[in-house]
Order: structure tokens, then sequence, then C-alpha cells
């Protein structure tokens, strides 16, 4: 039961990460997905790690899919990074700075 709660869980995350990584997200929705990213995946490692007692297969096999999300999740944040930067470079020295 508590690795299907992970995979669950893992589920959960790599959807909140593609709908972050839609064109169309603003810059706070993608901040609150890619928190929830966070909780997903911390709750996950949670589970793996009560569940490793009983089932320690499943759970190293559940573990192994990790770094996939993981690589998602950096990817995501690379790009959210880049596009604020080229946002404060367009604000600077124009009344929008302070939201750049």
């Amino acid at each position: 039961m508590l690795l299907l709660e992970a995979m669950d869980n893992l589920a959960s995350a790599l959807q909140s990460a593609q709908t972050a990584s839609a064109e169309e997200v603003s810059w706070d929705e993608r901040q609150k997905l890619l928190e929830a990213v966070s909780q997903y995946c911390f709750r996950a490692a949670e589970l793996l790690d009560q569940a490793e007692g009983s089932n320690p297969l499943a759970a190293e096999t559940l573990r192994r899919g990790l770094p996939i999300l993981d690589r998602h999740i950096k990817a995501m944040l690379q790009k959210i990074e880049s596009e604020s930067i080229k946002l404060r470079e367009v604000t600077r020295h124009t009344p929008f700075e302070s939201l750049g």
C-alpha cells in the first residue's frame, strides 16, 4: 500500500511538473506548481523509506525512477531562471523594473 501511495505521489509530481512547464502558465502559478512537485517528491521519499523494510526490491525499483523526475524538474527550473533573467533585462531602467 505504501508503494502504491509513493507511485501516486510521483505521478502527481510529474503531472504538476508538466503543467508548470506549459507556456501559458504564469510565473506565480509555476512557482506554486514547483512547490507542489517538491512536496509530492518529499512525501514519496518518506513512503519509500517506510516501505524499504517490507519490500526492499519494489522500493529500490521506484527509487531508480527518481533521477528521471529530478532531471525534468531541473530543466524546468533552468527555463524559469532563464525567463526571469530576460524579464529583468527587459524591465531594467523602466517603470516596471521592480517587477523584473
